[in-house]
C-alpha cells in the first residue's frame, strides 16, 4: 500500500482517500452500490495524485461486509473498518487481494506475474466475495505481460475487479485501455493542495517551496518536507548563478549535483525555466519567489525571447522522459548537458 499520508478521517477510521478524489469516489461507489461495477478499472494520472491509496480503499470497499454511507461530508459508502474482511485488509493479509508490481531489482511487470494473476482470478474467492488484483504501475508491464492480461480482460470471471494504476497512460497498449473503464486523476489545483498541506504540515513556512519542488503534488511535498530538498534548491540556485557568470565549470557543478536525486535536480531546472518563460512574457517579478533566481531571470530575459527558453525547456523535459524510462543513463553527462544549455543562454542571439 502507498500514499497513506495524513488525510481527513472518516468516522474515526484510517484515511480513505484524498479530498481532491471525492468526485472519483462518488462516481465509482455509485456504480458499485447499483451492482454495475466494471471488472477492470484504469486509474490514470501523473504520479503523486494518490491513486494507490484510492485503489487500496476501493479494494477494501468491495470486500467489506458492512460498507455504509458515512455522514462526514464524504460522498458514497465507505468500508466499515470493523468486519473480518476489513481487519484482514488492514493487516495486509486478505487472501482475495493480490498486488502485482515490478519485482526487486526489476523495472518491469513480467509475463509470469500476469500468468499468476490470471490463475488467481480464475479461481473462486476464499472469502466468498470479490477477488481484487492491483497492478502498479501498470505501464511497467512488458508486451508479453500486457498481452497475457488481455485474456482476463476479455473473459472476466464473476465478482472480479482488476485495478490498473497508471502514471503514464500514453505507455499503455490501446487494447488494454479499451477494455478498462478509465478514471482520470488530475493533479489537485493550487488551492486544494495548499489547503491540504496547511493541515498536513501546520508548522511549516515552506509550503509553497515544497509544492513547487514536488511539481504540484501535495503528497510528494509532504514526503520532501523531512528531506534536504529545500536547502539543496538554494545551493543549486547559487551554483547556477556561478555557472552563468563563469566562476565555476559545468563539470564541477554537475559532479556536485549528481549526488542529489536526479529527478529533483531536473524538476528544479524545469521549474526555473518555466518561471523564466513566464517572466519573459509578462515581466511580472511576483512570479519568481527567490531573489537570486529573479536576478538571473531578469538578466536572461533581456538577452532572448521566450522561444529560446522553450528550446532549453524541451531539452530538459526530454531528459526527464529519458530518466523516467529508467534506461540507466549517465547522470553526470545528463546534468552537464542541462548546465551547458543554461550557459549558452549567456550568448546573445544574433540579430
Amino acid at each position: 500500500m502507498n500514499d497513506n499520508l495524513t488525510n481527513t478521517t472518516v468516522s474515526g477510521l484510517p484515511d480513505l482517500y484524498y479530498p481532491w478524489q471525492a468526485s472519483q469516489w462518488d462516481k465509482l461507489t455509485t456504480v458499485f452500490s447499483s451492482g454495475r461495477l466494471p471488472h477492470a478499472l484504469m486509474l490514470s494520472g501523473v504520479g503523486g495524485t494518490g491513486k494507490t491509496l484510492f485503489a487500496d480503499t476501493l479494494a477494501n470497499l468491495v470486500l467489506c461486509e458492512q460498507a455504509y454511507d458515512n455522514n462526514q461530508g464524504n460522498p458514497g459508502p465507505v468500508p466499515c473498518g470493523r468486519c473480518k474482511n476489513c481487519h484482514l485488509v488492514q493487516a495486509e493479509a486478505h487472501p482475495d487481494i493480490r498486488y502485482f508490481s515490478p519485482e526487486e531489482k526489476s523495472t518491469i511487470v513480467k509475463v509470469d506475474q500476469i500468468r499468476q494473476l490470471n490463475e488467481y482470478i480464475s479461481k473462486s474467492s476464499q472469502q466468498g466475495g470479490y477477488k481484487v488484483a492491483i497492478i502498479h504501475p501498470a505501464e511497467a508491464m512488458n508486451t508479453s505481460a500486457a498481452n497475457a492480461l488481455l485474456k482476463s480482460l476479455e473473459e472476466p470471471s464473476q465478482k472480479t475487479l482488476i485495478i490498473l494504476v497508471v502514471d503514464h497512460p500514453g505507455r499503455m497498449l490501446p487494447t488494454i485501455r479499451s477494455r478498462c473503464q478509465v478514471v482520470d486523476f488530475p493533479m489537485p489545483n493550487h488551492q486544494q493542495s495548499m489547503a491540504w498541506l496547511s493541515q498536513a504540515l501546520p508548522e511549516s513556512a515552506l509550503l509553497e517551496d515544497l509544492l513547487l519542488l514536488a511539481a504540484g503534488s501535495p503528497i510528494k511535498a509532504v514526503e520532501l518536507a523531512g528531506s534536504e530538498a529545500v536547502a539543496q534548491k538554494q545551493s543549486m540556485i547559487a551554483d547556477l548563478a556561478k555557472v552563468l557568470k563563469r566562476e565555476v565549470t559545468v563539470v564541477s557543478v554537475a559532479a556536485k549535483w549528481q549526488k542529489y536525486e536526479l529527478q529533483l535536480v531536473l524538476a528544479w531546472n524545469v521549474t526555473w525555466l518555466q518561471q523564466l518563460i513566464r517572466f519573459s512574457m509578462t515581466k511580472d517579478a511576483q512570479l519568481v519567489k527567490d531573489d537570486t533566481l529573479l536576478k538571473m531571470i531578469q538578466y536572461l530575459a533581456e538577452k532572448h525571447s521566450a522561444a529560446r527558453f522553450y528550446e532549453l525547456l524541451d531539452k530538459v523535459q526530454t531528459t526527464c522522459d529519458l530518466v523516467a524510462r529508467k534506461t540507466n543513463p549517465n547522470h553526470q553527462i545528463l546534468i552537464e548537458n542541462v548546465l551547458v544549455g543554461w550557459s549558452e543562454l549567456m550568448q546573445k542571439t544574433p540579430a
